[in-house]
């Protein structure tokens, strides 16, 4: 590939980002094509090295999350905190879970890997729902809490996003009720009960129409270093743009109903995926 004209090393972006110390920073990435390019024009891409810098940066008195979630468990699965590695948010998120510095949160379908001043808190949590009022979310929520996003768009990037719809109590979503056989940190295991506020048939969430709304109100920065998309997303702000959208004009840049997925979701659950 041709040579990026004002190619900033990859150890160098993270300083450039409105991120500072004592921060809480929940990271969510696609880095595929980020490494992809940096080994082309540096020869190494060290995820470890890149996980360490965003830790310089926010401090010990910050606090630094990943996704390690694992959202396409079954009831009747069985999950381990010490050994099931994350199966969807990337590879980054792999790199933090195989280090000794981050501790994982309870919950088996939607855990935190953790480091930094909140860890223990964060621990401490026994959230049944993935997104309830005693979840991370909250936490993320209430301390103004920071998304960092790289490469991935809003859509796919604001999970957060079902957090507030939960706490809506949308009727477009209902329980769905998860038993888990869960493995401790301490290797006990036993049946668990867990709780997703799960979307009904044909539903669909958009989010990116929000877009300009979040430009509006200052609750996203938008940067782009070597042709690769970085933004942060201030998550109180975002918060209160999706539950005003929700409430104030009925969620129409929040969810759709699509016939397309309806009948992709009863294929599915007819052949039992």
């Amino acid at each position: 590939m041709p040579r990026i004209k004002n190619y900033i090393p990859y150890l160098e972006i993270p300083s450039k980002l409105n991120i500072q110390k004592g921060d809480i920073v929940v990271v969510s990435s696609n880095i595929i094509r980020f490494a992809y390019i940096t080994q082309k024009h540096e020869g190494i891409f060290s995820p470890k090295l890149f996980i360490d810098k965003l830790q310089e940066i926010v401090g010990q008195e910050g606090t630094l999350l990943f996704h390690a979630f694992n959202f396409n468990l079954k009831s009747g699965s069985s999950f381990d905190i010490r050994n099931t590695q994350p199966k969807t948010t990337g590879s980054l998120a792999l790199a933090a879970f195989k280090r000794g510095d981050f501790k994982r949160t309870k919950n088996p379908l939607h855990s935190f890997l953790v480091w930094g001043k909140h860890t223990n808190y964060l621990l401490s949590l026994n959230n049944k729902s993935s997104f309830g009022a005693d979840s991370p979310f909250t936490f993320l929520k209430q301390n103004k809490a920071k998304k960092l996003s790289i490469d991935i768009d809003l859509m796919n990037t604001l999970t957060f996003t079902h957090h507030v719809e939960e706490l809506a109590k949308v009727k477009y979503r209902y329980w769905k009720k998860y038993l888990i056989n869960y493995t401790d940190v301490d290797g006990n295991t036993n049946w668990r009960e867990y709780y997703i506020y799960g979307k009904r048939l044909g539903y669909v969430n958009v989010v990116n129409p929000l877009l300009p709304e979040f430009i509006k109100q200052n609750a996203i920065e938008q940067y782009k270093f070597n042709t690769v998309a970085f933004n942060v997303i201030d998550l109180e702000k975002t918060y209160d743009i999706i539950h005003n959208d929700l409430q104030n004009n009925e969620g129409r840049n929040v969810y759709k109903f699509s016939f397309k997925v309806f009948v992709k979701n009863i294929v599915k659950e007819f052949l039992g995926r």
